[in-house]
Order: structure tokens, then sequence, then C-alpha cells
């Protein structure tokens, strides 16, 4: 069974915290799109609270189920999003690619993980655990409340994509007029 990232500052031979400076974290944040609403320096502020981490190809990030509370960006490689259907038989619903974030809905609903995240390639991800996001709450109103807004339009792109695609497997009805 490929193991599994519980804590982002977990360190073993397929997950290891690297070295990256609060800078290079922000350098590799602002190449998202989501990041092109932010000033360097508030980019800085968010990468401060964020750790690096490398994973193994095939290794777990989450699985679905999971309690652990953080967000992953993406910033090397490349990380398949799975879901078990009815008959428990693994689906690929996404694939994430460098730059983009997966997991935030555990830093807003705290519910367990809705899917399983798994490299597909060797990756490097920054990480935002629920309680370092809750310091730039404290610290930075403002600027958390801007990263929450730019996070929800991400969702609520993701959102619109699935509806498009599950309305592709919907009976046609005829309307009720």
């Amino acid at each position: 069974m490929a193991e599994t990232l519980k804590d982002p500052a977990h360190q073993t031979s397929r997950f290891a915290e690297t070295v990256l400076s609060f800078r290079e974290r922000a350098l590799h944040i602002e190449k998202c799109r989501w990041a092109r609403e932010f000033a360097w320096e508030q980019l800085e502020a968010i990468a401060r609270q964020m750790a690096d981490i490398e994973i193994a190809r095939d290794a777990v990030v989450f699985h679905e189920g999971d309690r652990d509370l953080y967000l992953c960006l993406l910033i090397k490689g490349q990380i398949g999003i799975w879901k078990e259907d009815s008959t428990r038989s693994r689906k690929r619903i996404a694939t994430i690619d460098a730059g983009q974030t997966f997991g935030e809905m555990s830093l807003f609903d705290e519910r367990p993980r809705s899917a399983t995240a798994q490299a597909d390639a060797d990756c490097l991800l920054l990480v935002l655990r629920k309680d370092r996001f809750n310091c730039l709450v404290q610290d930075s109103p403002a600027l958390a409340l801007k990263l929450v807004v730019s996070l929800i339009k991400v969702m609520s792109s993701r959102l619109r994509k699935t509806t498009g695609q599950l309305a592709e497997y919907l009976p046609v009805e005829e309307s009720g007029r």
C-alpha cells in the first residue's frame, strides 16, 4: 500500500521536507493563475506559512476519507485525483498539473477528504496546513480573505466544469411546463 502524507512536515523516504526559502516559495506561488491578484509582499506572507514537501511517484498525498486539514499547491510533477464509485472501483476524476492547487475544501469545511490524491510522478508541493492558515487569518485578515476569495474562484470553476460533465450523463427529461 502506498504511504500517505499524514503530516506535511512528515519526513520519510517518500516524503521529505525541502529547504526552499520563503522567497523561493513565493516565486513558485507567483506562477499560479490565482496569484496574479496578489502583490509580491502578499505572496511572501502566504509563502511564510507554507512548507515545501517532495513526494515520490505513486505516493498518496491523502486518501478519500482522511481528515487531515491542509491544501497543496503543486510546483513540479503531476497528481491524479481518484474517487471510489459505488462498486469501490477507483476512477480518475482529475489530473492536477504544476501551478494548480488541490485539497482546498479541507481548509473550509473540515470534512473528510472527498477523493484520493496520488502522485503520478515525483512531485514538489507547497502545503498550507489549517493551523498555518489560521495564523494568516489572525495576522493578516485582509490577506486571508483575499486568499479565500481566490480559492473559492478555483473551486467554483471546478464545480462548473464538473456540472457540465455531469449533465452529459443525465437522462433527458421533458420539462414540466
